[in-house]
């Protein structure tokens, strides 16, 4: 039987636009965002980054030289991303109380508008068994303690939480919240609920109650009305 001619159809692969080198790379680290948050860091690769990105392997492996480097990269920027987003709250210089909610309301308000993070911050779990990635998570979080912890201290300075709280601890306990509501992110419960979640884990950790309505975004008052409809 004669052997077939047809041969076989070329695939062009689509040249990616040119940019500027930190364009490009804050790019393929959004792409890498994206695609971690869905395979996990250590099922992802450069390949599927790449293919996110729209750019070839070598581009990725151009501006991070191998998976370690990426994956380190996209917990960096997890982490500030949410230090700049705090560090604006605190300068506006609310009283604690004030600030310890609205630091909870933002991390999940940008839990809604890139849902990825939630997923990424429980991915960190997992990563948390690697060594070559430990120091650069426990940074993230020691960071964020100290944080929460230097506003509870101010906080019972001016009486608005009880001296009995212990702030080391209590700022332990808030940063380990934020796992729990990124789960319940990942799980589809609403806005409006988990700000109820929110409130509720704070008021038990400072022992106090603390009014929702100066704090309720519009965005969850309008879930809320549709809810109780």
């Amino acid at each position: 039987m004669p052997k077939s001619t047809r041969k076989s159809p070329i695939v062009v692969r689509r040249r990616a636009s040119r940019l500027e080198p930190d364009t490009r790379r804050a790019q393929i680290l959004a792409c890498a965002i994206r695609a971690i948050s869905r395979t996990g860091a250590h099922k992802s690769t450069a390949a599927t980054v790449a293919r996110e990105a729209g750019v070839s392997e070598a581009t990725v492996f151009k501006y991070f030289p191998d998976k370690r480097s990426l994956t380190l990269a996209v917990i960096g920027e997890l982490g500030a991303h949410f230090q700049s987003i705090f560090n604006r709250i605190e300068s506006r210089g609310d009283k604690a109380i004030d600030v310890l909610v609205d630091y909870a309301v933002a991390y999940t308000a940008e839990l809604d508008r890139e849902p990825a993070y939630a997923r990424l911050l429980l991915d960190q779990g997992a990563a948390l068994l690697d060594p070559s990635l430990r120091q650069i998570i426990e940074s993230n979080v020691t960071r964020m303690v100290h944080r929460i912890e230097k506003a509870i201290r101010r906080g019972i300075d001016e009486g608005s939480i009880p001296v009995e709280v212990d702030p080391e601890v209590a700022a332990w306990a808030y940063v380990g919240f934020y796992t729990v509501i990124a789960q319940a992110k990942v799980f589809g419960r609403p806005a409006e609920w988990i700000f109820r979640l929110q409130l509720t884990l704070l008021q038990g950790l400072i022992g106090k109650r603390v009014e929702p309505a100066r704090f309720m975004p519009a965005t969850v008052q309008a879930s809320a009305k549709g809810a109780n409809r």
